[in-house]
């Protein structure tokens, strides 16, 4: 543990926020009862689906029982009118979408005694980059697209909780990374150009008409040095960007989400300096309380600006970490060795911290 700053390499790390990681939307033909069941039934599924970035999760069997009954987990619910010709309701017949909330702490819960995994609200964003081929003629394509493909991959986007960041496609871009490049989904390239956007998560794609409404392609995933492939075939558009995302979803989780499992036998222990006043030292505590690896904190030691404290964690250090290093409230510090040895307490020489950090205000 003492040498875990020294193996942990992380890049640079864009996050955003998850606002909707609770909610779920779920078109229904009637505000009827029955209808409204069915719906918060399908709505939780895709929920506990967003929260731990396994699509097989509404399988486990508690999970599966509170289906039966989800309302008890519903904090609120509202109905909108679609209308048979409305934008991209065009095709589905009228009727309503449903909006649904559900209790974070419930469904927490749930999870927790499920020994389902917990991914936080701030994810790293992916990178994304697409190449459409489409009568006869390919491009890349960026977030402000006119296309039925860019449009799909934000529904997944919104579905997965997976946030996506497109690139410019400017000269640099067009200099760095070739069609030819992308359309081959060449990792070495691809992760290369991806490097002026100081991101990890990397999604590139290419996507094909293979029929009536029907889209064939592969994707390719490159995350902490590894390279993820998969070929998807004559599906829908809404389908093949479900596809995709989901393979980022579960790569992702599988790092970041927490099981909350009690595993951890020793507090992990921080340092942190720049701690000058009760406004920092408040403000530092509720930053660790909140994040989704950290069961407790307790402080142990104020020297100066220097805060030292111990961490009740679930999961890993290198997922304490890794969170961490989603947003700049906490960057990393590393410690500047006594000359003397260190303080003794009882006849024990006193812990040294596991992680050093600076707290930014």
């Amino acid at each position: 543990m003492a040498a875990l700053f020294c193996v942990m390499v992380a890049p640079t790390l864009q996050a955003a926020e998850i606002k909707n990681l609770y909610q779920a939307q779920v078109i229904v033909p009637d505000q009827g009862r029955e209808s409204r069941a069915q719906a918060f039934s399908q709505a939780l599924a895709q929920v506990v689906i967003k929260v731990t970035g396994q699509i097989d999760a509404p399988a486990r069997e508690g999970v599966r029982i509170a289906m039966q009954k989800p309302d008890v987990l519903v904090s609120r619910y509202d109905y909108r009118k679609i209308n048979a010709g409305d934008g991209d309701q065009a095709n589905r017949q009228p009727g309503f979408t449903l909006d649904v909330s559900f209790n974070r702490v419930a469904v927490n819960k749930l999870l927790h005694d499920n020994q389902l995994p917990l991914w936080g609200d701030n994810r790293p964003e992916t990178l994304i980059w697409v190449a459409s081929e489409e009568r006869g003629g390919r491009q890349m394509l960026g977030a402000e697209s006119p296309s039925t493909v860019v449009a799909a991959l934000q529904k997944a986007s919104d579905q997965w909780g997976v946030p996506l960041l497109y690139p410019l496609l400017d000269v640099e871009d067009s200099l760095s990374l070739s069609m030819a490049e992308l359309w081959g989904l060449f990792p070495a390239p691809v992760v290369q150009a991806s490097g002026r956007y100081g991101v990890d998560p990397v999604l590139a794609m290419r996507v094909y008409s293979s029929g009536p409404d029907k889209v064939s392609g592969r994707v390719m995933f490159a995350f902490r040095g590894q390279v993820f492939n998969e070929d998807i075939n004559d599906v829908t558009m809404d389908v093949f960007a479900s596809r995709a995302l989901s393979l980022v979803a579960s790569r992702l989780a599988a790092f970041y989400a927490i099981l909350s499992d009690g595993s951890s036998e020793h507090p992990l222990r921080l340092q942190v300096n720049a701690v000058n006043d009760v406004h920092d030292y408040a403000g530092l505590l509720r930053y660790l309380e909140n994040l989704t690896a950290v069961r407790t904190v307790m402080p142990v030691r104020v020297k100066g600006d220097t805060l030292t404290l111990d961490l009740v964690i679930d999961g890993s250090p290198e997922q304490v970490d890794a969170e961490i290093s989603l947003d700049r409230n906490l960057t990393r510090a590393y410690p500047a060795l006594p000359a003397t040895p260190v303080e003794v307490s009882e006849g024990e020489p006193v812990r040294r911290p596991d992680l050093y950090y600076m707290w930014q205000k």
